[in-house]
């Protein structure tokens, strides 16, 4: 009896331990995190631009974005890259800092009254 009584608690302690485990939360990661790549730009005056970015598209002329979990981020723009770092909502660029804001799978980098929109890619975007 007492063998079954210390099997029941040991039983029970692995099953908790292991419900305790499952429910643990991951950490949480910013919303900016992944590939992103430019579909459209919006102008000083507000209007949204989205034919030109299709034409460069067209002839091989991508802008694309990748923000890691570490801030780290890399522009790419036509096939020229730049080093970029990303926290809380900013990207910075040397001692130049962007606004960034991400709704759903939408990122807008906005400066000056001018702002560049990406749109969230699965992938890294091919040229």
């Amino acid at each position: 009896m007492k063998l079954l009584k210390r099997m029941m608690t040991l039983v029970l302690a692995v099953s908790m331990f292991t419900a305790l485990t499952a429910c643990k939360s991951a950490p949480k990661v910013d919303p900016a995190v992944g590939y992103w790549k430019l579909t459209s730009m919006i102008d000083e005056d507000g209007v949204e631009n989205t034919e030109d970015v299709q034409v460069l598209d067209e002839l091989g002329l991508v802008v694309s974005l990748k923000i890691n979990e570490d801030g780290s981020a890399v522009l790419d723009m036509f096939g020229e890259t730049t080093d970029l770092t990303y926290a809380e909502g900013k990207m910075t660029l040397g001692e130049e800092t962007i606004n960034v804001t991400v709704d759903g799978d939408k990122l807008t980098m906005e400066e000056g009254g001018q702002s560049l929109v990406f749109t969230r890619a699965e992938e890294p975007v091919e040229e």
